[in-house]
């Protein structure tokens, strides 16, 4: 992805300062880092704790205990499954906020199938290596360095922009943060529409401008197989 775009997103309102694709890429890389080396597996990883790290980032901007605050479905027992949701008002109450939406929560990842450790940043060739480089801590903490430049920046939208961090999309529908928001606590979620993974764009990078943005139109069924395999395997 492109760092010069992290702070960007339709309808902002940014300072002359924040227009340098330079501008603020250090704060954003340290965000990133702590989130990726923050392990949030299903087995010994913590959601809880990625989003008490960037709740605290989030504070240090300037958000309140009232515009943050993280939730645990009490029903899995599990505490480490924690989901943060935060908001910056909109200055006009009749709107419904923007959803900022991805999740936090990582595939499992075994250091000796690694070349590189996966839990630790590495940056190589202009690329960046790390179990959940992409899916989905990048735009995890692309949304969260928005959230926060807005904040910094004093920038008041008519329609609010909500963030939610949510756990469980890896865990095997064992754990679904976003579903259980959704059925227990929806009025959190509420919004006119979401920004989440699963469509995508590009950039051009020879002149910064954007080819295309996807837009998903439909929504892809789950099911469960037991299947046993005799390779090594991957991601899938």
């Amino acid at each position: 992805f492109a760092l010069s775009a992290c702070a960007t997103a339709p309808g902002s309102s940014l300072t002359t300062a924040s227009t340098d694709p330079a501008a603020g890429e250090t704060e954003f890389r340290a965000l990133y880092k702590e989130l990726i080396e923050t392990n949030t597996t299903f087995s010994v990883g913590s959601c809880t704790q990625a989003s008490e790290r960037m709740k605290a980032r989030l504070a240090a901007a300037g958000y309140t205990d009232a515009d943050m605050q993280i939730l645990v479905n009490p029903g899995p027992k599990r505490p480490q499954d924690g989901n943060l949701i935060a908001l910056l008002p909109g200055t006009n109450p009749a709107l419904k906020p923007i959803l900022l939406l991805a999740h936090i929560d990582v595939v499992e990842a075994k250091r000796e199938d690694w070349v590189r450790d996966p839990f630790k940043l590495t940056e190589e060739g202009g690329y960046f290596y790390a179990r959940g480089a992409s899916d989905d801590k990048a735009m995890a903490a692309i949304f969260t360095d928005i959230m926060i430049r807005y904040k910094q920046e004093g920038y008041k939208p008519a329609r609010g922009v909500k963030l939610a961090l949510t756990c469980g999309e890896e865990s095997a529908n064992e754990v679904v943060g976003a579903k259980w928001l959704t059925e227990a606590q929806r009025d959190l979620l509420d919004a006119e529409f979401a920004l989440n993974e699963g469509a995508g764009g590009r950039i051009d990078p020879a002149t910064g401008k954007y080819t295309f943005n996807g837009v998903q139109a439909g929504e892809k069924r789950y099911e469960d197989y037991t299947i046993e395999v005799t390779n090594p395997g991957g991601h899938s």
